[in-house]
């Protein structure tokens, strides 16, 4: 059905002409009854008017009705010219023939449009007044312009059948060019987001460069004054002999704080020069349940449901196990502490592509949006007291791996860590995990 407001107007003006020229061509006719001429040609308008405003010729061909759709033509069309025929002068609604020539012309091959112009022909030629056949004075003059009406069905139907499949490989053309320039499309842009990626990667990895190594400077030159520290608080707290619960409390206090500045400065070593990854063939099952197992301990003391996730057979993965531990248990720790009570941890492993992914997934804490682009940068945390370096150190052994991490936080399913490690080194992490 015509529904845009546009096509609307279009086919109320293309019939609207169309049955204003019928009209105007009846009025100018005269036959043997007009009012059979009238009804015939009232039945064709309709019809040509119904079928354009209801269906495409598309849907008609789709629904396989173009032969019925025609022939319902024809048969209109020498109702028409069978009541305006007089006994001894032709039809001048000749022209009907050609609704169902340009409409066959326009959808269907040239063999089948010449069909339809022959059938036209004959339709036309058996309408012909018998007395024009059998006069010879009258077949002289009548027959050869019979036969020019015959050649112009012929020619309007090849002349429109070219032109429409001329237009048909002209949209098969441009079809295949729009569909190469989508592909081509979705090729650049898919280049470009590895461009960005790999630009985002770079300046990263400079900025982390610059930082690691001013933080491996500085933690060099906090060390000591920390060791001197702590070692004259040892030796303040021996000389003094007896002491106040006071001062064992100021004592305590300064221990513990030098402690925690020396676990610090140990993470800003981590993270200024990270060890390069000795990969060697590991269970990556083994490596997920030793980390599980020693983080229970963690996880009864919290009330939190820990839980490993691994395959029934062996999943052998090409890393360095003592280093990926490492990642492991800073994520599953992290994710520990984020759970509240009666909360639950997974930790799961599993073949991806051509790798290994790790996944540690917890219900409850939610990381908000604006962080997860820079959780892993470092000094970027969600704790009160943590550092920050944490996910950063965990990022770059995966980094190191030639592998990849990612996070993924929503209210609804929580906030998942993954990890994704290549079996062989220069896998890419794009085509391997799909």
């Amino acid at each position: 059905m015509v529904s845009n407001p546009r096509s609307r107007s279009v086919f109320l003006a293309q019939n609207g002409s169309l049955m204003f020229l019928l009209v105007l061509l009846f009025l100018f006719a005269h036959g043997p009854d007009l009012l059979y001429g009238a009804i015939s040609l009232g039945l064709l308008a309709a019809y040509h008017a119904l079928v354009n405003y209801y269906f495409t010729p598309r849907q008609i061909q789709q629904a396989r009705l173009m032969t019925a759709h025609l022939g319902v033509y024809l048969l209109l069309c020498t109702l028409v010219i069978s009541a305006t025929t007089d006994g001894d002068e032709e039809s001048l609604y000749w022209i009907g023939y050609l609704l169902p020539i340009t409409t066959a012309a326009a959808n269907l091959s040239l063999s089948r449009t010449l069909a339809v112009c022959g059938l036209s022909s004959l339709l036309y030629a058996a309408l012909f007044p018998r007395v024009l056949y059998l006069d010879p004075g009258l077949r002289a003059e009548e027959v050869p312009e019979l036969l020019i009406v015959v050649t112009t069905f012929f020619i309007i139907g090849v002349l429109v059948q070219s032109f429409s499949a001329s237009q048909q490989r002209s949209l098969e053309q441009q079809e295949n060019l729009n569909r190469r320039l989508i592909a081509n499309r979705k090729i650049l842009q898919d280049s470009l987001r590895k461009l960005r990626r790999a630009e985002e990667s770079l300046r990263r990895k400079d900025r982390l460069s610059a930082l690691g190594r001013m933080s491996a400077g500085m933690a060099h030159e906090i060390r000591n004054p920390l060791g001197i520290i702590s070692s004259s608080v040892q030796l303040l707290a021996k000389k003094l002999g007896t002491r106040s619960d006071d001062i064992e409390q100021l004592v305590s206090v300064v221990q513990e704080e030098v402690q925690r500045l020396n676990g610090l400065i140990n993470d800003f070593i981590k993270f200024g020069r990270p060890a390069a990854p000795d990969r060697h063939a590991i269970d990556a099952r083994q490596l997920v349940n030793r980390t599980v197992l020693e983080c229970q301990p963690l996880a009864q003391q919290r009330g939190v449901n820990l839980l490993a996730e691994c395959p029934p057979d062996p999943l052998e993965a090409w890393l360095d196990g003592g280093l990926l531990r490492q990642a492991l248990l800073n994520l599953v720790i992290n994710a520990l502490e984020a759970t509240p009570a009666l909360g639950r941890v997974r930790v799961k492993v599993g073949p991806a592509g051509q790798g290994v992914s790790f996944t540690v997934h917890n219900t409850g804490s939610i990381i908000p949006q604006e962080l997860q682009s820079r959780i892993f940068d470092p000094f970027v945390t969600t704790k009160d007291r943590g550092s920050g370096l944490g996910l950063a150190n965990a990022h770059q052994i995966v980094i190191g791996h030639g592998g990849e991490m990612r996070v993924r936080s929503t209210p609804e399913e929580g906030t998942m860590f993954s990890i994704w490690i290549p079996l062989r080194e220069g896998t890419d992490a794009a085509h391997s995990r799909g």
